[in-house]
């Protein structure tokens, strides 16, 4: 990096404040969009497991009927 003196000091330092600000925000921003996708995949999740324990106990279900079938032309 050059030697920057004068006026372009005062520029180069003020560019380099508002990156920093920038960069603080953008930051920020991805914080707050992970915690909503951490908690939106929290809340599949959930769901996901209630409806397992719905159907836990209910077993397949087979169509019979086709089942003999099969076995009567053997």
């Amino acid at each position: 990096m050059t030697n920057v003196t004068g006026k372009n000091k005062g520029r180069k330092k003020m560019k380099k404040k508002k990156n920093e600000e920038e960069e603080g925000t953008d930051r920020e921003k991805k914080r707050e969009e992970e915690v909503a996708m951490a908690e939106r995949n929290r809340k599949i999740r959930e769901s996901g497991k209630k409806k397992a324990e719905e159907r836990k106990g209910k077993g397949k279900k087979k169509d019979r009927g086709r089942e003999k079938e099969k076995y009567e032309g053997m």
